[in-house]
């Protein structure tokens, strides 16, 4: 999965090259990688504590988690 793909699972939505969450409408980042990174400790929370109704499995929790360690070297 890519940065767009993780941000969709996880509810938010497009807004121009922004992302908002999908609830609330509050801003995640400026752009899918700002977004992504945003969202490090939900994601962190749903790898290691998850529940049954989480929008990411374990596995693609952690694959995110990859994803954006990546991005942070940037």
């Amino acid at each position: 999965m890519n940065a767009e793909e993780f941000l969709l699972a996880l509810g938010l939505i497009q807004d121009g090259s922004a992302w908002r969450d999908g609830t609330d409408g509050r801003m995640a980042g400026e752009n899918a990688e700002a977004a992504l990174i945003a969202m490090k400790g939900e994601i962190v929370r749903m790898a290691f504590e998850p529940g049954v109704d989480e929008p990411l499995s374990m596995k693609q929790a952690m694959e995110a988690l990859r994803l954006i360690s990546d991005l942070e070297k940037r």
